[in-house]
């Protein structure tokens, strides 16, 4: 009998996980964003410093962050070392503090401060191949075009897949 190749088996766990997020799409459709925030902007700083964090300590973080911070211009020209010293809570705080430095340098000199409302105008974003799946379920709640699908974490399947990768049929108890 032939062994399974690796990349079979990554395609076979990302098939489950496809059915798991579009079962739990279907049960919790309105599942809350539990990051908070007041803006798109402050949602856009808060899904950059979830990664490898719990959303209560990003909301402690970004508390303080946007109190010294509070707009895409005042957090541009913050120093580095105090948004390090800020954001140092969510670990990576290094990387992180690069990433949203960055990112409100290019909503201010890009977009006049703004935070664009569509996925095409932010992929050059500093962090964002880390986290443009997070933010696809983040957005309809930034500009209230409706909920966001499970959980920042768990986009939906459809914002997972690749173009190439078709929708997966909905998971079924007992399959």
């Amino acid at each position: 009998m032939k062994e399974q190749s690796p990349i079979r088996e990554i395609l076979a766990q990302l098939e489950t996980l496809y059915e798991i997020l579009a079962q739990l799409e279907t049960l919790y459709p309105d599942a809350p964003l539990e990051l908070a925030y007041k803006n798109p902007f402050e949602l856009l700083i808060a899904v950059i410093l979830s990664a490898q964090c719990t959303d209560e300590r990003v909301n402690q973080v970004t508390r303080t962050l946007f109190e010294h911070y509070p707009t895409p211009a005042a957090l541009a020209a913050a120093p580095l070392e105090s948004v390090e010293e800020i954001i140092r809570p969510t670990g990576f705080y290094r990387n992180k503090a690069k990433a949203v430095k960055g990112c409100a340098e290019r909503l201010v000199l890009d977009h006049a401060g703004d935070v664009p409302k569509t996925m095409e105008a932010l992929v050059g974003f500093p962090a964002w191949v880390a986290k443009r799946r997070p933010w696809s379920s983040a957005t309809p709640t930034a500009f209230r075009k409706g909920s966001p699908s499970t959980r920042t974490c768990c986009a939906s399947p459809s914002a997972w897949a690749s173009p190439r990768t078709r929708r997966p049929k909905p998971w079924k108890a007992g399959s």
